[in-house]
């Protein structure tokens, strides 16, 4: 098997590269494997590889992998507008009004699946993703990106080492149909 060409990324984080060549971008799945040896690697719950050239750029495009039972703390962004698209795998993104009523369930799937593989938002609606096998998507929502202003973190959602109120939050998007 042919080696991952590392020289078309620059890492800017342990879990975030962006192109080198920012006229032209191209992806093939071993540029993916990138993503999944990362997470092994860091012992994250995600990585991202970024099309866009710059936080500052209109349009946020990324290519996330995150492995199955990753959590993703439930959150909107300042942009209203996102998009996912699934490359490999399946995720649930569950929509959630402001003090945490579940409002909507969303099966994700890629195209064997037979489920839907696109989702578009026009509205930012707070959503955590569960993610029910390896999943590999594309996320598209407007830019700039402006750390910890763009994201912003529902008050009633768990935080990822807090395993009690984990398991409350879990057990309730189980039974929601």
């Amino acid at each position: 098997m042919k080696n991952l060409n590392k020289s078309k990324w620059i890492k800017v984080s342990k879990k975030e590269y962006y192109p080198k060549n920012q006229n032209i971008t191209q992806l093939n799945s071993l540029d993916l494997n990138l993503l999944k040896k990362n997470i092994l690697k860091n012992n994250s719950m995600g990585s991202r590889i970024c099309l866009h050239t710059s936080i500052k750029d209109k349009i946020q495009q990324m290519i996330l992998f995150h492995p199955k039972g990753s959590y993703i703390r439930p959150h909107k962004s300042i942009s209203n507008e996102e998009s996912y698209m699934i490359l490999n795998g399946e995720m649930d993104v569950i929509l959630f009004d402001n003090v945490g009523k579940i409002k909507k369930k969303i099966e994700l799937g890629d195209l064997k699946s037979k489920k839907f593989f696109f989702f578009r938002m026009k509205k930012s609606l707070f959503r955590t993703m569960i993610i029910k096998k390896d999943t590999i998507f594309l996320e598209v929502k407007k830019g700039p990106f402006v750390k910890n202003k763009s994201t912003i973190y529902a008050d009633w959602s768990p935080k990822k080492n807090d395993k009690k109120k984990l398991e409350t939050f879990f057990f309730k998007i189980r039974k929601f149909k």
